[in-house]
């Protein structure tokens, strides 16, 4: 009985799901399984991988869903195949590192430490011009919504993981708000950089630091309302420099 680690068999995956939902799912855990020793380096740049024989015994599937795998891996930049050579682990620089799907694998697997420089630069680029424009062009209809979110998060009610959610949509309500039509283009791919860094922040999270996040989203939400740019920008660097802390340190 064919398996993949951590899947049910898939002889009763195909009673339950079209043949191609089968496919795609065995696809995507030999996927991600190979991208995790890619990231954490079990597989190091420029070692070949084993050959789709191998690989086939591994996972327990066929040779065709070995290839798509790599195929994905090839298509987020994690390894070049050559023709008639082999497959080999590329370095970070070849990564895609704005794929979601990359980008969620990278902060699992911890590898976010690698780019934390990187993901800070992205963030101080994109996120204090966006501030600083909504500061200047948010509508009452912007406001409210960030108003909202922030309202959220500061119910009690509301658990951590839903808290971080609200936090990566504060961000983009931002973002909307800065009514400038690329940024507003790039949203996804921020959002996908914002997300790794929130959930590796929310696993060293205390009460004490998601009050001060809520209090720094606040004091950009007035600054917004208030129409004060200097004073959105200088909050949103405040805010970044305090994630940026507490990243260096979990890398430490």
């Amino acid at each position: 009985m064919n398996t993949v680690a951590g899947m049910p068999p898939l002889i009763e995956d195909s009673v339950k799901t079209p043949p191609s939902k089968v496919k795609r799912r065995l696809h995507e855990a030999v996927f991600e399984e190979l991208a995790c020793d890619i990231l954490n380096n079990t597989l190091a740049p420029g070692v070949a991988l084993p050959g789709d024989q191998v690989l086939s015994a591994r996972f327990g599937v066929s040779r065709t869903v070995i290839r798509e795998a790599i195929q994905g891996l090839a298509g987020v930049g994690l390894v070049d195949v050559r023709h008639g050579a082999g497959t080999y682990v590329n370095d970070r620089d070849h990564w895609d590192v704005l794929d979601p799907q990359l980008l969620q694998l990278i902060g699992r697997t911890g590898a976010i430490s690698v780019l934390i420089d990187d993901l800070l630069d992205i963030r101080r680029m994109f996120e204090v011009e966006a501030v600083t424009l909504a500061a200047r062009r948010a509508t009452a209809e912007d406001v409210q919504v960030l108003e909202a979110l922030v309202a959220r998060m500061k119910d009690p009610a509301t658990g951590d993981a839903e808290h971080a959610d609200l936090n990566l949509d504060f961000h983009s309500a931002i973002v909307q708000a800065s009514h400038n039509r690329i940024l507003r283009g790039l949203r996804e791919q921020l959002r996908g950089v914002l997300s790794v860094m929130v959930n590796a922040r929310q696993r060293q999270a205390d009460q004490g630091m998601r009050i001060v996040s809520t209090t720094m989203h606040q004091m950009i939400l007035d600054a917004i309302k208030e129409k004060r740019p200097d004073r959105a920008q200088a909050v949103m660097q405040a805010h970044l420099q305090g994630a940026e802390r507490s990243l260096q340190t979990r890398a430490d």
